[in-house]
């Protein structure tokens, strides 16, 4: 869980230096565009001073219009691209994230236990508690039971049921009032629509 937390933060680290690096970059070929812009401008008006013509100028009018359009579509593939690579780099620490996530819940069978507990936390309509985990973490979350049981006194007798649908590691609470959803699948998803919305 802490390595899902570390990676989930390098990955919001990662984002944060694509996005300042890209906007770097925009904001010097700005720059540097304006300066062109204000140069061709500068000639245009030598230029149609010396000729004393008024078509020299409208040509190189157009020209910086041309200029400016094109300097605007950059910026906004710029900023297309931006945004897809942020989105990628988030995709791609989920993922990472997963595969981190699957080799700790086969190789620590408390990590359900955790899941169990901070569901619980949630529960405020206490007269009813059913806990449901996959069939390779009944045997574990029957044996601590009691611990559950103790979390809080106002808990009624908890049952637990097998459920097929829900991955290893994973749990889900239901009461009367509702369902806690403490699936890890359904948690990292939650985490990537959070990142997502943020791009």
């Amino acid at each position: 869980m802490v390595r899902l937390k570390f990676l989930l933060s390098q990955a919001a680290e990662q984002q944060k230096h694509v996005r300042k690096r890209y906007e770097d970059q925009i904001k010097k070929a700005m720059s540097e565009y304006k300066l062109e812009i204000e140069k061709a401008r500068q000639t245009s008006f030598e230029e149609g001073k010396k000729a004393g013509s008024d078509e020299g100028h409208e040509s190189v009018s157009k020209a910086l219009e041309d200029l400016e359009i094109f300097t605007n579509k950059l910026i906004e593939n710029e900023k297309n691209f931006i945004r897809n690579a942020e989105k990628h780099v988030v995709t791609l620490a989920i993922a990472v994230a997963r595969r981190i996530l699957g080799r700790e819940v086969r190789s620590d069978q408390d990590i359900v236990i955790y899941s169990v507990r901070e569901a619980l936390k949630q529960v405020a309509d206490k007269a009813s508690i059913l806990i449901k985990v996959n069939p390779e973490d009944f045997q574990n979350i029957i044996a601590h039971r009691r611990e559950l049981q103790q979390m809080d006194k106002n808990f009624p007798e908890l049952d637990f049921l097998e459920d097929e649908k829900i991955s290893t590691g994973g749990c889900v609470v239901q009461t009367r009032s509702g369902m806690i959803d403490g699936r890890l699948d359904s948690q990292l998803e939650e985490i990537e629509r959070n990142f997502t919305r943020n791009l």
